[in-house]
């Protein structure tokens, strides 16, 4: 008989600690329009959720590409790019008219008028119109002009009308590359971009916070350098700022927002020199290490006045990689930024110069995507893959994220790839976690039914869903504020990101698996018995590409917590090493998410 490791003061540890997942590959644009109504936009289609998260309607764009960019005026028309090409639809979802750019846009916005403002990367040889700010290309000096013409990229700006008719567009750059990656309007009319230039001659303005290019890294074809920040007239005819922002290694602004006081621009630096404020919340890189551009990289936000003044400037992150992915403006002045980062996600919060971050832990979504709607926030992320889960989903595919006023997440939802739904799916006899804000002394209903507590702390609650919940749509609530449509089906497996080795202790770095031996991996959502047919993978994406760990038990050992023993192979790759488990269903697999052991 297989022995079965079980040490109770671990596993009930455990069951605090097992958060909620939902599924998917990626898409992830989002804008808000009128009436809380929400339109989101995945890799070939687009769907717009009302208020109480319920699907309006699902539009397919047919594009090589995948969308780009979605923004949405204030009777709902929304304006959706896709590689070169610019989609108006109306507010039941229906193609109105579609126009080649001539450009490829990354961003897109919308004015109470209906006109439309995309801001992108125009390819060398790009002719604008006459009488705009800058019309043409000029002399380009990039590396090796006949090895590939994209390095002698320009930024542009466009703008169009609410029926399509471009109004005008300009170029803007120096003698290398430039790529605008962000659009924003401010009161006044004008029109901000921002991004990242490798021109050392990029023009500035007289009054630019940073007059003189940082610096960046060339790697021969690869080029890396700073972030800027541009204004130009709501006429497209005169540039009104512009500035360089970064130190001496790679900087790129990707998220930028317009209030009343000026623009908040968030992106990511590896530059130990980048600009800060006295009052930063951070003003040192978080990695001492210096790698290749862009894997240490710290986010950045800066906020600058609407002439030009620095206002605030912080670093944020932790060891490896962080990204700013979104930024959305609230009431007044109020700026979030989302990031997505190596080890945590997090919102970003300035208000008036007043920094605060809200981080939660990266089995969470990672938000791509935030905006605000009727005083919430919603956050679109990617989490782990999915397939079919019967009666619910025809694949697995993403992640909703709704926000209280706190910027703290209240409950997760599912993005699929045939349709979209704002509210999560949970498993019978699982464990669930619950993110918000104020939650000590918490209460949890499902259905009417009050869950039992495994643990409550002022920002995260775990619950116990019963094996004998009924299937199908419950609204779960807590602390009786507004309910959330949630989906209960059989199986919905995770794994817990801690694992026993063969002698009863913790996986750990400094205490690996040996290979051959048996470690023994906890789960949740594993669904009733009889259970499919279930194998571990290490080094796991499917079961093609994964090295299979021979199956000793599996079962139930708790409510709510199954135990997975497997034989670590003997030709195992050794150090950190991914592990899921993957249920052989009628219609096909279905995932749980990614753990990690530890191999020797």
């Amino acid at each position: 008989m297989t022995k079965l490791f079980c040490a109770f003061a671990f596993l009930t540890a455990l069951a605090a600690q097992i958060p909620m997942r939902t599924g998917f590959p990626f898409g992830g644009k989002a804008a808000a329009g009128p009436n809380g109504h929400v339109w989101i936009g995945g890799v070939d289609r687009i769907a717009r959720f009302d208020a109480a998260g319920r699907t309006v309607f699902t539009t397919i764009i047919e594009s090589d590409y995948g969308i780009s960019a979605i923004a949405v005026d204030t009777v709902g028309r929304a304006a959706v790019t896709t590689g070169d090409t610019l989609i108006l639809l109306d507010p039941e979802g229906r193609v109105v008219r579609t126009q080649n750019v001539g450009a490829f846009p990354a961003a897109i916005a919308m004015d109470s008028q209906g006109s439309i403002f995309l801001a992108g990367v125009a390819r060398d040889g790009f002719i604008g119109p006459p009488g705009v700010y800058k019309p043409s290309f000029g002399e380009k000096n990039c590396f090796n002009r006949n090895f590939d013409y994209a390095f002698c990229d320009d930024a542009f700006l466009a703008k169009y009308l609410r029926d399509g008719t471009r109004a005008w567009i300009t170029l803007f750059g120096g003698s290398s590359r430039d790529h605008a990656t962000t659009v924003a309007l401010d009161p006044s009319g004008a029109v901000w971009i921002a991004g990242e230039t490798t021109s050392p001659n990029m023009p500035v303005t007289p009054n630019a916070l940073q007059p003189v290019y940082g610096g960046g890294e060339n790697l021969g074809p690869l080029t890396f350098g700073d972030a800027f920040l541009a204004r130009i007239d709501a006429t497209g005819t005169r540039l009104e700022y512009a500035t360089f922002l970064g130190g001496s290694r790679t900087d790129i602004a990707t998220t930028l927002t317009a209030t009343a006081a000026g623009v908040v621009v968030g992106g990511r630096t590896d530059s130990r020199n980048f600009v800060t404020t006295p009052d930063a919340h951070r003003r040192s890189l978080a990695s001492s290490k210096v790698e290749m551009p862009g894997l240490q990289t710290d986010v950045f936000m800066t906020a600058v006045s609407a002439t030009g003044e620095l206002v605030y400037s912080t670093l944020h992150g932790e060891e490896g990689p962080d990204v700013a992915t979104a930024a959305a403006a609230g009431v007044g002045n109020e700026v979030t930024v989302a990031v997505t980062g190596n080890s945590q996600q997090c919102l970003l919060r300035l208000d008036a110069g007043k920094f605060s971050a809200r981080c939660f832990n990266s089995d969470a979504a990672p938000p791509s995507t935030v905006v605000s709607a009727q005083g919430e926030w919603l956050a679109i992320g990617a989490t782990k893959r999915g397939l079919p889960v019967p009666g619910v989903t025809q694949s697995g595919y993403g992640t909703v994220y709704k926000f209280g006023a706190s910027a703290s997440p209240v409950v997760a939802g599912v993005w699929n790839e045939s349709y979209l739904q704002f509210r999560p799916v949970i498993a019978a006899d699982s464990f669930i976690s619950i993110y918000a804000a104020g939650l000590d002394k918490a209460s949890v209903q499902l259905g009417g039914r009050e869950l039992k507590l495994l643990h409550s702390s002022s920002t995260q609650i775990n619950a116990y869903v019963p094996a004998d919940t009924p299937k199908g749509t419950l609204d779960l609530t807590v602390n009786g504020r507004d309910p959330t449509p949630v989906d209960i089906v059989d199986r919905w497996p995770g794994l817990a990101g801690a694992a026993l080795n063969q002698d009863g202790t913790v996986n750990t770095a400094s205490n690996p698996a040996e290979r051959g031996t048996i470690v023994s991996l906890f789960g949740s959502g594993f669904g009733p018995d009889p259970l499919p047919a279930i194998e571990p993978f290490t080094e796991a994406h499917t079961p093609n590409n994964a090295q299979g760990m021979e199956l000793l038990f599996v079962g139930r050992i708790a409510e709510g917590l199954f135990q997975v023993n497997a034989r670590v192979p003997q030709n195992a790759r050794t150090g950190h090493t991914a592990v899921r488990v993957v249920f052989r269903m009628p219609s096909g697999f279905l995932f749980s998410d990614l753990a990690r052991i530890h191999i020797r």
